[in-house]
């Protein structure tokens, strides 16, 4: 027997009720119902049979009303037990035709315009949560400012106006972005169905949260913020796609998918989870074809964690990517780094000299943050001008000043380090090193007598000599300015709990070119538990070497020589390479060779 299916208006009218108040059912999650090949929303008997019992409803009695209210309006002679026309079985998914009227219109404050329809509340929602936009009824009219709207439960069946439309609501903790302001529902036009707009191509039009579906998406946004800082994530990635909206978050420097996490997001709520997050980033949410950029807070245990929101357009809507700035993360102290009391002992003597330039270098970039901060941090604040230069003031610094950086108004890294320098800052912080006017401002502040810390993008110490050779600086002035070249990498460390003792595989030792020799204690791998996600890894452990100016490596600056040479001047003076310093966490069972031949791809 084919399975049964009915409509809204079919609904509705089995149980003596609005169209409207059985969209909110389903909206609400308390309707369950089945969405046909053609995007069409029914619901199945068997659903419906299980939504009356779980709200205590005879199901008999409300057969037999419907028959004696059917027979009424037909003036036909019903028995009791007799199931109404509608419920008859159909073929191929559609309801059975019968004597009966089986689409019963709902009667609306303002009457439709000659030749339209009132389109279906339970097809507008599977509009929205499909993604896509029901086409509007031939000869339909839409008005600029008219809504589709829910009608809720009144006496006999009778509609009544909507009732008001709540707040956004925002978690106790959350704060909205600074030109975000509570905005109140503008004044509703008269009370009318009006059809939806023909759908048009991606980017899909921008997604609104209403009613129920606020509160329950910042419900689920609260619970995926606070999972995401427990796990100490960096960032968090929304993306719509076929199957619905994908959560990852970059945990560790790895994108993990939401498999690996208890929090999940529930279907139907995809419009209005990106709409909330829009509104509480100050954001406008009717855009969504342009890239936008927004920031709020949370607080959490205390602390107050910084949240950047960016969207980006894509061809299956819109994807918002969530940066987690923790001050705990962000601004570590020095001997918190993980450092060596070797070079902890070295960073210090640089940081104790007057003046000069220190360089923090790491392939990813945003890793020499910490250390730069770090490094600032342990630096006397009395007497002296301090003035950061970034590209992101996004936490405050005590006794810093922050310069933000503006491409788009001319005023890039170099014109900010030479306005900073002519400000008379005694200390600056460059956190990025773009292009070569940055690099001779900083060389310049540092020979002017100022104490400059400078990021840049480098894999280690030697290639980071050779970029700022490559930026035009000549072998004199820079050998003269630079005091040390602070190299690191970040690795994840084992869990624990989990980890187990193994020979590394012979391809990964000849990949990077290992030594025998160079292995001295056992070596541990990744297994995967609770405790870890199933990743094998818990946390980061930071690897540094510490390139200080021995006399062979400023005579080899002094020549003009390359990276390799400046490697080999390097080893002469006793510096460990950044590869020897991530070795030996693997012998102390730190990490993985695996992780070290992933973040030493080229070794």
């Amino acid at each position: 027997m084919a399975e049964r299916l009915h409509n809204t208006y079919q609904v509705a009218n089995l149980l003596g009720v609005t169209p409207g108040t059985v969209a909110r059912w389903i909206r609400n999650g308390e309707l369950q119902f089945k969405r046909l090949p053609d995007e069409q929303v029914r619901i199945t008997e068997k659903h419906l049979v299980t939504f009356l019992k779980k709200r205590g409803i005879d199901i008999e009695e409300v057969m037999a009303k419907a028959v004696l209210r059917e027979g009424a309006e037909s003036g036909a002679t019903v028995t009791r037990g007799e199931r109404p026309a509608l419920m008859k079985p159909t073929e191929q998914g559609e309801p059975a035709e019968s004597g009966a009227p089986t689409e019963p219109q709902t009667p609306s404050p303002t009457p439709p315009e000659p030749g339209t329809e009132t389109p279906d509340p339970v097809e507008e929602l599977a509009a929205e949560i499909t993604g896509k936009t029901p086409a509007a009824p031939e000869g339909a009219s839409q008005s600029e400012d008219s809504q589709p709207i829910e009608l809720t439960e009144a006496p006999q069946g009778e509609p009544t106006a909507p009732a008001a439309e709540p707040e956004p609501a925002t978690p106790a903790g959350i704060v909205s972005g600074e030109s975000a302001k509570p905005q109140t529902e503008p004044a509703r036009p008269e009370v009318k169905f009006a059809p939806t707009p023909p759908p048009t191509p991606a980017p899909a039009t921008a997604p609104t949260a209403t009613g129920g579906g606020q509160e329950a998406a910042a419900q689920v946004i609260e619970a995926v913020l606070r999972d995401a800082i427990a796990h100490q994530a960096s960032y968090m990635h929304l993306a719509p796609g076929a199957d619905g909206l994908s959560l990852q978050l970059r945990i560790d420097g790895v994108l993990q998918d939401k498999v690996n996490f208890k929090t999940r997001l529930p279907a139907g709520l995809e419009g209005a989870l990106i709409a909330h997050l829009k509104s509480l980033a100050a954001i406008q949410t009717d855009i969504c074809d342009k890239p936008q950029t927004g920031k709020f807070s949370i607080d959490e245990q205390g602390r107050r964690i910084q949240l950047h929101v960016a969207t980006c357009p894509v061809t299956t809507g819109e994807k918002l990517t969530i940066r987690i700035v923790d001050p705990e993360i962000a601004l570590p102290k020095l001997d918190e780094l993980g450092l060596t009391d070797t070079d902890l002992a070295q960073i210090r003597r640089f940081l104790a000299r007057p003046s000069g330039l220190i360089v923090a270098a790491s392939a990813n970039p945003t890793s020499t943050t910490a250390t730069l901060h770090a490094m600032l941090g342990e630096l006397d604040r009395s007497g002296r001008n301090f003035t950061a230069v970034t590209k992101d003031a996004a936490l405050d610094i005590e006794g810093v000043t922050q310069s933000q950086v503006d491409p788009a108004a001319g005023f890039t890294f170099a014109s900010a380090a030479q306005a900073v320098a002519a400000a008379d800052a005694d200390v600056i912080l460059i956190s990025e090193l773009r292009d070569p006017r940055t690099a001779t401002a900083a060389v310049e502040a540092a020979l002017d007598g100022r104490m400059v810390l400078l990021g840049a993008a480098a894999p280690d110490a030697p290639q980071a000599v050779e970029l700022l050779r490559q930026m035009g600086l000549e072998p004199w002035p820079l050998s003269s300015a630079l005091l040390g070249v602070v190299a690191q990498a970040s690795a994840r460390t084992l869990c624990e709990q989990c980890k187990r003792q193994a020979t590394p595989p012979a391809e990964l030792t000849e990949q990077l070119g290992i030594p025998a020799d160079k292995l001295t204690g056992p070596t541990f791998e990744p297994v995967g538990c609770p405790r870890c996600a199933d990743t094998g890894y818990v946390g980061r452990v930071q690897i540094f070497s510490v390139m200080f100016m021995a006399p062979e490596v400023s005579a080899a600056i002094r020549s003009g020589a390359s990276a390799s040479e400046i490697a080999t001047g390097a080893r002469q003076g006793g510096i460990k390479t950044l590869l020897e310093a991530a070795l030996e966490k693997v012998n102390q069972g730190v990490t993985s060779l695996g992780e070290i031949a992933r973040i030493f791809p080229g070794a």
